[in-house]
């Protein structure tokens, strides 16, 4: 009885480890090889190739060179509209300064100038060619620069700012504050009046002087008395009367 017991067990753990053999290398051949990656792949793979999105601390530098560059620009296109020293016209306008020159070629115009927030257009035969360009191009009926009209904004060359109220003062006394106040007001009026009469009675004159075909002439008015057309015609006094102004007298039409 243990002879037996014995063989069977002997032949039990013959076949239980033949079977953990053959499993063990079902599982290693259907699965993929692992190999280790060589030193070179491993340097290689620290190394951020073109197509990887930027740094932190790249974008930090790129966008301060962009923003330096940005500063400068405007800087020098304070420094063009102060050296010029007249008016100028501010338009926001996406595109090259083509279009801008070629729209305001009835005028003489100094130099078109961008910065990051508009185009700035100066002018060199006066100081008053910027308004008058406002008034023009800016009114209804005028060309349009871009499909839709673009506002035209005259401003002051840098040198030429009104400048503000000292901030360093602490105390005010009745006199200045009354003094202040009157010349704001002053300015402000004045500023107002001469945009009012610009815009309500010089703007149309120039704009329909300027939209007015060449060679074309307005029309002269036509007076009628009493039915008789006096376009053209004279008055011829009988002769033999005295200068007076006499109710019944009666004239002769050439």
């Amino acid at each position: 009885m243990v002879v037996a017991w014995c063989q069977f067990h002997e032949i039990l753990r013959h076949y239980t480890r033949h079977d953990t053999t053959d499993l063990l290398r079902t599982k290693s051949s259907s699965s993929t090889p692992i190999h280790a990656r060589p030193l070179e792949n491993r340097h290689r793979a620290g190394v951020c190739s073109p197509s990887c999105s930027p740094s932190p601390i790249s974008r930090r530098l790129g966008g301060k060179a962009a923003r330096q560059q940005q500063r400068e620009q405007d800087a020098a296109v304070l420094e063009a509209l102060a050296r010029n020293g007249t008016e100028h016209i501010k338009l926001e306008l996406n595109g090259g300064p083509g279009p801008v020159r070629k729209f305001f070629a009835d005028f003489a115009v100094d130099r078109v100038l961008r910065d990051r927030h508009a185009w700035y257009v100066t002018f060199s035969d006066g100081a008053d060619t910027a308004r008058r360009a406002s008034r023009v191009l800016g009114g209804s009926g005028a060309p349009t620069l871009v499909p839709q009209a673009v506002g035209l904004v005259v401003g002051q060359p840098p040198s030429q700012v009104t400048p503000a109220p000292a901030a360093g003062k602490a105390s005010w006394t009745r006199e200045e504050m009354l003094e202040e106040a009157a010349r704001m007001v002053e300015s402000e009026l004045r500023a107002l009046l001469e945009k009012d009469i610009t815009e309500r009675v010089v703007g149309p004159l120039e704009a329909s002087h300027w939209l007015t075909p060449e060679g074309s002439q307005p029309e002269h008015p036509q007076y009628n008395v009493d039915g008789v057309r006096l376009e053209g015609q004279t008055l011829r006094r009988p002769k033999g009367e005295n200068s007076g102004m006499g109710l019944d007298r009666h004239y002769d039409w050439d």
